[in-house]
């Protein structure tokens, strides 16, 4: 059953999570704050495209544009505009959905963020905290990442694997600036996947966007 394939991957990802922490969250971040070179320069230059901003901002643009050149097009033309409109509103949900579960998950949790490690150390933990440095876990950045790399790989299958690779190189830019530990990256990407998934099957469930399996990101083109 579908079910189970999904508790096992759940209970996967908390064990790597429980794993981390206790033995590789500090050595790792250590190791990736002291790096230098163009490749890790590079990565915390970039890290920002993480922010959900971007998208909670642009893809509302990118519906409003293809809707109102689809009501000037015809045929074909207004089909795929109403595909990319179709395509960004799904990406503006996942991520905002996303977004809003990863927050309620920082919030009763409020980890120390790898700065407070002199502090607090490895199991900092300050609950229902507003304060910016206990809200650590999981990382909304690896979240926006693994959102969009689990609601593309749903539309484009075969590029499924280069997505969830671009998304994981760019949540590790969150532990070089010593903004995240490994292991809220990963409890950020087990909250972007699920919710772009769940999104998926709702859409899917009725007729939207997932209607016929064959589709796929070229149909938008």
């Amino acid at each position: 059953m579908r079910e189970r394939p999904a508790v096992l991957w759940f209970l996967a990802g908390l064990a790597a999570i429980a794993l981390l922490i206790a033995f590789a969250d500090r050595p790792v971040n250590a190791w990736a704050v002291a790096q230098h070179g163009p490749v890790i320069d590079a990565l915390r230059a970039i890290t920002q495209i993480g922010n959900s901003r971007w998208y909670l901002v642009s893809l509302p643009v990118v519906i409003a544009v293809a809707l109102w050149l689809r009501g000037r097009a015809g045929g074909r033309a207004a089909l795929r505009l109403e595909r990319i409109a179709g395509v960004a509103a799904y990406l503006f949900g996942a991520v905002a959905v996303s977004g809003i579960a990863a927050n309620l998950i920082k919030l009763p949790i409020g980890r120390a963020r790898p700065k407070m490690w002199d502090q607090e150390g490895i199991f900092g933990l300050s609950p229902f905290s507003f304060d910016h440095d206990f809200q650590g876990f999981p990382s909304g950045h690896a979240t926006t990442l693994f959102t969009l790399a689990a609601a593309l790989g749903s539309l484009a299958p075969r590029l499924r694997l280069p997505f969830y690779l671009v998304a994981a190189v760019l949540a590790f830019s969150r532990v070089a600036v010593n903004a995240h530990y490994a292991s809220d990256l990963v409890g950020g990407a087990m909250v972007g996947i699920a919710s772009a998934l769940l999104l998926r099957a709702l859409l899917a469930r009725h007729g939207l966007l997932f209607g016929r399996e064959a589709q796929t990101l070229n149909a938008a083109r």
